[in-house]
């Protein structure tokens, strides 16, 4: 009877044995799967992440690019209106020559004028 009773309790541990190993890999199975859908989903993240990444990048450089050519039309404005400015200060300074010019000729032209005055009442006398 002892026989019996060793052989059913060595039946049942090796059935208990059987049915946790087969526990333990179903769960080992579990965890697996787990961490492929963790890692596929991290993945996920990390690819669009990325992405954005790049694109972040691309838009950047294009707006690097708009910011040199804004600059350098800026400069160019720039340089237009400081020659214009000189312009109209060359132009102002024409102008004030042309009066002083103007100015001196009309009174050179008035002591000329008086001049003659002068001299044609003496040459009547």
């Amino acid at each position: 009877m002892i026989k019996v009773v060793r052989d059913h309790h060595a039946k049942g541990q090796t059935i208990a044995k059987l049915s946790r190993d087969r526990t333990r890999q179903e769960a080992a199975a579990s965890i697996a799967d787990l961490a492929d859908a963790l890692t596929e989903t991290l993945n996920v993240r990390v690819a669009t992440a990325f992405q954005a990444q790049k694109d972040v990048e691309v838009e950047a450089k294009r707006l690097q690019a708009a910011v040199a050519r804004y600059n350098k039309q800026t400069a160019l404005w720039v340089g237009l209106v400081g020659q214009l400015n000189n312009a109209l200060k060359e132009l102002g300074e024409v102008r004030n020559w042309a009066k002083a010019i103007e100015k001196d000729v009309t009174l050179v032209t008035d002591t000329l004028a008086r001049e003659q005055q002068q001299q044609q009442p003496s040459a009547q006398d």
